[in-house]
């Protein structure tokens, strides 16, 4: 368990007035949005690392690597089942594309 002390703010725009609402740490960030972050994280570092390989077969294969670590901390540490981890594979998929197309088209300049 994360420590409890722990508070995020969210923000209410549905009303004309701003509301500011304090949730545990724990309440907001269930399994499924854990699962999505890390993989947009390791997304991102793959598709870094994909630029950085300069080849399509290693930068698809580091992906895979990524995803399937991504798979690891999804079913072994969050104890998801295995058919719930498909949706943060997306965004890792997503992320590793929008990373490496956005440092390939800097390159080109």
């Amino acid at each position: 368990m994360i420590c409890p002390k722990y508070y995020v703010l969210h923000y209410n725009f549905s009303s004309a007035l701003i509301k500011v609402i304090i949730v545990k740490f724990d309440e907001y960030f269930d399994d499924e949005l854990k699962a999505t972050a890390v993989h947009m994280i390791l997304g991102t570092i793959a598709g870094y690392a994909s630029f950085v390989l300069n080849t399509t077969t290693m930068g698809l294969l580091f992906a895979l690597i990524a995803g399937g670590a991504g798979y690891a901390f999804s079913v072994h540490y969050l104890k998801m089942e295995a058919g719930k981890w498909y949706g943060s594979a997306f965004v890792l998929l997503l992320s590793w594309l929008i990373t490496w197309t956005l440092f390939y088209n800097i390159a080109l300049r």
